[in-house]
């Protein structure tokens, strides 16, 4: 079985004590998504799976309670893809006092120049609205109708969700008419 196999069994069946040995047997190096530095060493299948253990380390270690090795893998990455930082920033935004850390890990993913998705935002939107914090979700949203997203039927119920626990019905009720209003005018154009 490759490692990737094994890492997805471990993530599947939800064995948590086997996640430590999986992490310790396998070569971080080969993790971090470089190359090899003499002609013919780089393997694209071997580099897939690579996305795949690393994705699956980050993701499963807030599940077994251990969010920061989960950052202690993604720290140590070269390579990372919109899927490792959609799964660091869900490790963080479910943790108690993690929406500061969401955010400045939000902050560095556009900083080095990956744009988020709509997991991202609502990932980042749930983080706003679990710390209550207003004004950093009124940016997010800005970001939203920048990249044409805000109108997205999964975002708009967090942007409502956002709105509400912080005690906006105002800004709630505006997100949730312009979507209704979206949605009714794709209808009559079918």
């Amino acid at each position: 079985m490759t490692m990737a196999g094994l890492t997805m069994e471990i993530f599947s069946s939800r064995r948590w004590s086997q996640a430590r040995p999986l992490h310790a047997r396998h070569d971080l190096k080969s993790l971090s998504g470089s190359k090899g530095s003499g002609a013919g060493d780089w393997d694209p299948q071997e580099d897939r799976e690579n996305a795949v253990v690393r994705n699956a380390l980050v993701g499963m270690y807030p599940r077994y309670g251990s969010p920061e090795l989960a950052k202690r893998v993604f720290d140590r990455l070269v390579y990372r893809d919109l899927a490792t930082w959609n799964g660091i920033l869900s490790a963080f935004s479910q943790e108690q006092d993690g929406s500061s850390d969401t955010f400045q890990i939000f902050r560095t993913m556009l900083l080095e120049g990956t744009a988020p998705n709509r997991r991202s935002f609502v990932t980042i939107l749930e983080a706003c609205s679990s710390s209550r914090d207003l004004s950093k979700g009124r940016e997010i949203r800005v970001g939203l109708q920048g990249c044409g997203l805000d109108s997205n039927s999964f975002v708009a119920a967090a942007l409502i969700n956002f709105y509400s626990r912080c005690g906006d019905l105002d800004g709630a009720r505006r997100v949730f008419s312009g979507v209704s209003t979206k949605v009714a005018s794709t209808e009559e154009c079918n």
